[in-house]
């Protein structure tokens, strides 16, 4: 008769020996069929001082008959999950490297606007200058010097615009204002162009413009001795600047000087 016993020691299962077709631990063996009730049971459990407790199967239970006992345990490891996982972690590693490499942008990313810079504004205010649209090119060469600030054509360029914006504006009030930003942007211009010929002389037109007696009042010969003063230090600094000789002769025609005027376009 084959026997079988599964003991338990402080809560743990303890390893099982089979030998010669029975099931023992230690040196006590329980027949298969003994019931929980069995008086040998039970003064086998009371003479023993190491098993706590036992739990007896049945024939009915459990197949035991024969010389090989096979107990099978289900495989809990799925082939096809395990090939599913294996797929996407190599379906990760090149994501994440075409990430990297700028192969695949991220749909997270700020979209990216066009800018420009300040040579495409200084194209644009060339050609609203030609077209005669002097507050769009005065603009335009606006946001060209802000994006290069060390740019001393944008400065005098965007002078020169705003003081021909003048000759269409129909109100005093307005000419004044005009004329006032472009004062304050030339000689803003000068802190740092301290030797550009251009700066001088655009100011230079803008102080006797704004010497109209209409506009400056009683300052209107000091705005003429202004106009006189910048347009002597862009000669100074460019004797070849054809725009200094340029505004120089316009100077000189305000004051009735013809001869000297053809003088100096000639």
């Amino acid at each position: 008769m084959k026997s079988f016993i599964i003991p338990w020691k402080n809560g743990v299962t303890e390893d099982f020996i089979f030998k010669s077709g029975n099931w023992a631990h230690g040196k006590w063996v329980i027949p298969l069929g003994t019931r929980p009730c069995n008086k040998n049971l039970m003064n086998l459990i009371g003479r023993s001082d190491r098993i706590k407790q036992f739990f007896i199967h049945y024939n009915s239970f459990m197949n035991l008959t024969g010389k090989n006992l096979a107990f099978k345990h289900k495989n809990r490891s799925n082939p096809g999950v395990v090939m599913l996982l294996l797929f996407l972690c190599i379906l990760s590693f090149f994501l994440l490297k075409a990430v990297l490499t700028d192969q695949i942008v991220s749909p997270w990313l700020p979209t990216l606007v066009p800018t420009r810079d300040a040579t495409s504004h200084a194209l644009e205010a060339e050609a609203q200058f030609a077209a005669g649209n002097l507050q769009k090119a005065a603009d335009a060469y606006a946001a060209a010097a802000e994006l290069d600030p060390n740019n001393a054509e944008y400065i005098w360029k965007q002078g020169r615009a705003l003081a021909y914006m003048t000759g269409s504006q129909t109100t005093d009030a307005e000419k004044i204002e005009t004329l006032t930003k472009a004062i304050s942007l030339l000689e803003s211009g000068l802190t740092r162009f301290t030797e550009d010929p251009n700066v001088y002389a655009v100011l230079a037109l803008v102080y006797l413009w704004y010497s109209d007696g209409d506009l400056s009042g009683a300052d209107a010969e000091a705005n003429l001795a202004i106009a006189e003063d910048y347009i002597r230090r862009a000669v100074d600094y460019g004797p070849r600047n054809a725009l200094a000789y340029a505004f120089y002769a316009e100077i000189l025609l305000d004051q009735a000087n013809y001869e000297r005027a053809e003088q100096m376009m000639g």
